[in-house]
């Protein structure tokens, strides 16, 4: 069960590993597993970006829940798949979506 927030939420965990790649992707470990923060830029490119980023750390990361903020981006569903099956290739759970958009909201509600 994927559960969607909106994005006016703050991080309760400050002090966490905290890992930043060229501002696309943000990753930080928070109480209830990892946040990953997807930032400006083409989807492409971003997915891309957090592809590597997991990739590098999968040791590390593995079996994490993760909470995925995409802020103001608009995500489609099939776009919302894509990162759902990224994260499960590296034994993640995506369990959280924030998003301001209302359409990504809709999209991340509609996979459970």
């Amino acid at each position: 069960m994927i559960d969607t927030t909106s994005t006016d939420t703050t991080s309760t965990d400050t002090t966490s590993r905290d890992t930043t790649s060229e501002q696309l992707v943000r990753i930080r470990g928070i109480k209830d597993g990892i946040l990953v923060s997807l930032g400006a830029g083409p989807y492409l490119t971003v997915y891309d970006q957090l592809a590597d980023d997991l990739s590098q750390k999968e040791n590390f990361l593995q079996g994490s829940q993760v909470t995925l903020d995409v802020g103001v981006r608009s995500l489609q569903r099939e776009q919302l798949t894509e990162l759902l099956d990224l994260f499960a290739a590296h034994r993640q759970v995506l369990w959280t979506v924030l998003a301001a958009d209302d359409s990504t909201r809709e999209a991340a509600q509609a996979l459970n």
